[in-house]
């Protein structure tokens, strides 16, 4: 009975005993305007101390082309950039 309990117990909480799933926000420095892809959700700190948040559009000419919460566009020289993360939500699934 001591060696059939553990397998019994084994055989019912395994499918069922842990399968949540857990969300995380992921962030990433960002070294270069090169490494930035469209469709990244960023975040820039400016030289000034002022935060943005948004969406990548694109790099044209070492400005950062992106879209804020808002939906203004926006061109941003990369000399006005102090740090820029770029944030990921990731999502993991228990055993």
């Amino acid at each position: 009975m001591h060696r059939i309990l553990p397998l019994i117990l084994l055989l019912c909480l395994g499918p069922f005993g842990c399968s949540e799933t857990h969300t995380y926000t992921a962030y990433e420095v960002v070294r270069t305007p090169r490494a930035l892809r469209p469709d990244d959700r960023v975040e820039i700190v400016l030289k000034g101390g002022s935060v943005i948040r948004g969406h990548m559009a694109g790099v044209e000419d070492e400005k950062l082309i992106l879209f804020d919460d808002d939906g203004t566009r926006l061109s941003i020289p990369w000399e006005d950039v102090r740090a820029v993360q770029r944030i990921r939500r990731v999502q993991t699934k228990g055993y």
